[in-house]
């Protein structure tokens, strides 16, 4: 009867141990927290369809941050005025961080959720920066990809400033009545006067999100609101200064 008990005793340790081994091996989705309810959590994959777009104090005020996957890896790609920075996107408990100078002096936070239906949504988002800390995002916003306006081969204005973004990707600045030659008639010259721009820059598409001119002269991001703004509107930034340009 002894040995019998001393059995049973052995074979429910054994399962025990069997159960937590179990457990500890149990594997988690990429960027999940196991502690998490997994249908509301958002990891890396899930970004893959979205961009943010934000906009801080700083001198390089605009900021864009879409994700791509490469090979089994999701990449966060950030663009400022004159800048990129590529990095994993390393999601955990629906947060994600972006070490801009990769040593943990300038970290843009985002925290994100699901509604209902599912979508990913920005929760909430800061800046630490160690050398500047009254550097900070004024303003930031997620979207989805398939929101972004089309902004190439459109008309835009600011106030009753005009440019124009062409099909052939670059920027038509200051669109005005200007003279743009001379013509001679019965010996005389006469101005030809004609809708054109002050100068035309070439600019590459930011993944179709937004663009920047080759000399980073401008940069552009469109988005579908924006603060007070809820129709589609490009944001574009020159020397520091941001305005927001609507689509004609």
């Amino acid at each position: 009867m002894k040995t019998l008990k001393n059995t049973l005793s052995m074979l429910a340790i054994l399962l025990l141990s069997v159960t937590i081994g179990c457990k500890k091996d149990k594997i988690y989705p990429e960027g999940q927290d196991p502690n998490q309810n997994l249908a509301n959590s958002v990891s890396a994959t899930d970004l893959e369809n979205y961009y943010l777009v934000g906009e801080t104090n700083g001198t390089k005020k605009l900021f864009v941050i879409y994700f791509s996957k490469e090979g089994s890896t999701v990449k966060a790609n950030m663009h400022l005025t004159g800048a990129l920075r590529v990095s994993d996107a390393v999601v955990a408990n629906s947060k994600f961080s972006l070490d801009f100078d990769a040593n943990a002096n300038r970290l843009y936070n985002f925290e994100f959720e699901k509604d209902a239906a599912g979508s990913v949504k920005l929760k909430n988002y800061s800046l630490n920066d160690k050398t500047t800390p009254s550097l900070k995002i004024d303003h930031a916003i997620l979207v989805k990809k398939s929101d972004s306006p089309v902004f190439t081969n459109s008309n835009f204005k600011i106030g009753t400033f005009q440019f124009k973004l062409n099909s052939a990707s670059s920027i038509e600045w200051d669109i005005q009545i200007r003279r743009i030659g001379t013509t001679v008639i019965n010996g005389e010259p006469f101005p030809i006067m004609a809708a054109a721009p002050e100068f035309t820059k070439p600019f590459y598409s930011l993944n179709n999100l937004g663009f920047k001119s080759n000399d980073d002269d401008f940069f552009g991001i469109s988005v579908p609101n924006w603060k007070n703004i809820t129709t589609p509107i490009l944001l574009l930034e020159r020397a520091g200064i941001v305005s927001t340009a609507t689509k004609q």
